[in-house]
């Protein structure tokens, strides 16, 4: 959590932000070097607030209609072991958020996973079973406007078992572990940075890197 990570062959998506202030070009540093596309003209690589050690620039979301979109593809279906990780820092807290998901609708049949926030700061994770129920929890920790976090989901466990453990991290201390069957749904649906396609969560306000 120091520095910016360097992708291997496990790592499936990563967008880092190291740009001119203003630009909107994203790009997946990954193997897969994935099509990443933005939905609104606002969302752009911001220089005025970046994180410390993780390139000159962060993404900024103003939370109306700015957010990231990647195409479906397999690995987006979370079998095995895996981690989703950000940092994030919220222009305001009160209303719930996307960080980020792979969802249609609210019921846990339009769901494979998401990361948002509840409007107390919490930060709260769900991963769906072949659309039927869906293991989940919510930090302790409840962040705060204008500050860094770091905030990680983990899973490890059984595939296709009710062993496996979902664990939400901030700021690499573990703060909540649930257990359940949680091999994710086969979705045809994009993953969204800052967005989600529940109409009861917000976009993403602030930046994140």
């Amino acid at each position: 959590t120091t520095s910016e990570p360097t992708p291997d062959h496990d790592t499936f998506l990563l967008i880092h932000s190291d740009a001119a202030d203003g630009n909107q070009d994203f790009t997946d540093s990954s193997q897969f070097n994935r099509t990443v596309s933005i939905n609104s003209s606002n969302v752009q690589h911001d220089t005025a607030i970046a994180k410390s050690g993780f390139g000159a620039s962060s993404i900024l979301f103003d939370g109306t209609g700015d957010y990231l979109s990647v195409p479906d593809s397999p690995e987006w279906k979370v079998e095995g072991d895996f981690t989703w990780d950000a940092w994030i820092r919220p222009a305001a807290i009160g209303s719930k958020m996307s960080i980020f998901a792979q969802q249609n609708y609210g019921a846990c049949s339009g769901i494979n996973f998401y990361m948002q926030f509840e409007a107390s700061g919490k930060i709260e994770f769900s991963v769906c079973h072949n659309a039927g129920s869906g293991v989940g929890g919510q930090s302790t920790t409840s962040l705060s406007a204008g500050t860094w976090y770091h905030v990680a989901v983990i899973k490890i466990g059984d595939i296709g078992g009710n062993g496996g453990s979902l664990m939400i991290a901030i700021n690499g201390t573990i703060e909540t572990t649930a257990t359940g069957n949680m091999d994710g749904s086969d979705m045809p649906d994009a993953v969204t940075i800052g967005h989600t396609g529940d109409s009861a969560v917000g976009d993403f306000n602030g930046h994140m890197d």
